[in-house]
């Protein structure tokens, strides 16, 4: 995730050329920039308690261990709090603070429940590249664009935003679109930080959350 967040990446790899179109797990993407709308409405959404029947998709799989919420409407949400942690990193140029316009990144990210890093309960591939510098305060405005994959389906969150953020672990929050599986046709939000200090070689971890709706 966020690859090239100026924080050391040891052990990883930085590779000249275009990071832009990395073929994820479901194939190439095409116009991955094109925006996502988010349907779901999140607030009206009621906590129950959750197990693992909760969370079987339609096909009767069990879903990833969740807080199962349902809504008026039959509606049906699930909410996740992931630790992701980084294992590869791709660049066209070198990580830091402040990269230019133009630099990109490809990655390859475990999830763990939080607050741990055993029992990986999926993976997240994304690519992200610095599209503009912007004028009235030099920040880098970042597009990133990742894949989730569960045992019971795949969503994808993309969007952009202040690069500053991520350097500053302020939350992000992006929008969530459901792909195969149980997450079909949902939608929802992904919020998540950069968690300085987690890991020993000072890469940071990221505090994952979310929240996705039926409809």
């Amino acid at each position: 995730m966020h690859g090239g967040t100026g924080f050391p990446v040891p052990g990883r790899t930085t590779t000249e050329g275009t990071a832009r179109h990395m073929k994820l797990h479901l194939g190439e993407m095409k116009d991955w920039r094109k925006p996502l709308a988010v349907t779901a409405t999140l607030a009206a959404c009621v906590t129950v308690a959750a197990s693992q029947a909760d969370t079987a998709g339609a096909d009767g799989r069990p879903a990833v261990a969740g807080t199962a919420r349902h809504v008026a409407g039959h509606r049906t949400c699930v909410s996740y709090h992931y630790t992701e942690v980084m294992t590869k990193l791709e660049t066209n140029g070198t990580p830091g603070v402040d990269v230019p316009a133009g630099f990109e990144s490809t990655w390859l990210d475990y999830l763990y429940p939080f607050g741990t890093r055993t029992g990986q309960v999926g993976t997240a591939t994304g690519n992200m590249d610095i599209v503009e510098k912007r004028a009235s305060d030099g920040h880098g405005i970042e597009y990133q664009y990742e894949l989730f994959h569960l045992p019971d389906g795949v969503f994808t969150a993309q969007s952009a935003f202040d690069r500053t953020s991520v350097i500053d672990g302020t939350w992000i929050t992006q929008p969530v679109t459901g792909l195969t599986g149980r997450y079909q046709g949902w939608s929802g939000t992904w919020t998540w930080r950069a968690v300085p200090g987690a890991d020993p070689t000072g890469v940071p971890d990221f505090e994952d959350k979310f929240l996705i709706c039926s409809h």
